[in-house]
């Protein structure tokens, strides 16, 4: 499985990981028109694969949509906030 880039940019916003435990991680995000960057805890996806038009997609991980926010994906003003959310949600059964 191919997983989720450590760094990425979507819609002009640079997504970098700063911590992981199991499929819980935490990403930051800045963009240029920010004063300051905001902090992303998730619950990373997978599929299995899957193909489109003949063109095979690899199974890999991928973020929650913005339907399962408040579920799967919460954001938060500090590092230390979204780190200590990773860590209780990552505890919580059925969670992994």
């Amino acid at each position: 499985m191919k997983p989720i880039p450590s760094e990425f940019t979507e819609r002009g916003i640079k997504y970098t990981l700063k911590a992981r435990e199991g499929a819980w991680a935490v990403f930051e995000q800045r963009a240029p028109h920010w004063s300051r960057p905001f902090f992303e805890t998730v619950k990373l996806q997978s599929h299995q694969g899957y193909t489109i038009n003949g063109v095979e997609i690899p199974s890999s991980e991928y973020y929650p949509s913005a339907k399962h926010w408040g579920n799967l994906g919460f954001t938060y003003h500090t590092e230390a906030e979204a780190i200590a959310a990773m860590h209780q949600l990552a505890l919580t059964p059925n969670n992994e």
